[in-house]
């Protein structure tokens, strides 16, 4: 079984109606469908910087990511927070620090 590092600067929404809403949802089912373990690095910033924590001590003791898939945001990354306030600018960039 593969492991799946799955990123998205957002929540994703299971109603989206843009494809832009539907694509992260389609892909994300498709990883779950061909049986693949995700680890979910997607949500508001609390929510990823809480999953970012957890991934580094799942590292730690020896978790091996076969891949990562990761959509960005249609603004800068960063901007993806309620009112787009920048509170945790560098979040993203450390996600995909620690998976490289």
């Amino acid at each position: 079984m593969a492991t799946v590092a799955y990123h998205a600067p957002y929540p994703l929404n299971l109603n989206a109606t843009s494809a832009s809403g539907i694509r992260p949802v389609k892909m994300k089912q498709a990883f779950e469908h061909l049986g693949c373990q995700i680890i979910d690095l997607t949500g508001n910033a609390k929510t990823r910087s809480r999953a970012l924590k957890k991934l580094r001590q799942e590292l730690a003791q020896g978790l091996k990511i076969d891949f990562c898939y990761s959509e960005s945001a249609t603004i800068p990354n960063m901007g993806t927070e309620p009112k787009h306030y920048h509170l945790h600018p560098f979040l993203d960039r450390e996600i995909l620090k620690t998976l490289h």
